[in-house]
């Protein structure tokens, strides 16, 4: 502490009165060490707000590079949030879907799930057609990746063998293909994806 504190709460005329009331040497090093040190001060601040800033906006720029899609036919809507964050712990979420037939009472439990979640719920009408809810979603993780470049992670939410084909074919154009699927599924399937989640 010094008898000169007080300076730093003026300006202009004020302080230069206030200069003009007699200060030794020893009064000025002090006064210059202490704007040395609020100068060093404020750059440090503005320093950390520039980096708090760029950070915030990496954050808000980084690319939507993941699409999920849910098998409501063949997966419980009870791993609905085990499902989610699988697949948001592989990157940033561009689209979420499940899929499942209209009449179907095992997949309308994914109806409040997928409003809860933020997912999208397709609902496919018509006559019971085998593997109907399958071909759909491989006909959408196909067409999301050719129409959306940002896209290279597909996360499939499924048990069900059936869709190793697909798996490889998506793989085959350099996207990384993550299975979320239940303990029941084969090997064949955790073989076939880059890699396998168990929920």
């Amino acid at each position: 502490m010094s008898e000169w504190d007080f300076l730093w709460g003026l300006s202009g005329q004020e302080l230069m009165d206030a200069i003009s009331t007699g200060a030794t040497a020893d009064d000025w090093d002090y006064i210059e060490e202490k704007d040395k040190q609020r100068k060093r001060q404020l750059k440090k601040s503005n320093k950390a707000r520039r980096q708090k800033a760029h950070s915030g906006l990496k954050i808000h720029e980084k690319k939507k590079n993941t699409v999920l899609l849910i098998d409501g036919e063949n997966i419980s809507h009870n791993k609905a949030e085990s499902i989610v964050n699988a697949a948001r712990s592989q990157g940033t979420l561009f689209e979420s879907r499940v899929y499942g037939r209209q009449k179907d009472s095992f997949t309308r439990g994914w109806t409040g799930k997928a409003r809860e979640c933020g997912i999208q719920d397709i609902r496919l009408f018509g006559e019971p057609e085998k593997d109907k809810a399958d071909k759909k979603i491989q006909k959408d993780a196909r067409r999301l990746v050719v129409q959306n470049k940002n896209v290279d992670v597909v996360c499939l939410a499924t048990s069900d063998s059936g869709y190793i084909e697909t798996i490889e074919k998506l793989r085959l154009q350099g996207k990384r293909v993550v299975v979320i699927g239940e303990k029941k599924s084969s090997v064949e399937l955790r073989r076939s994806c880059s890699r396998f989640i168990e929920v």
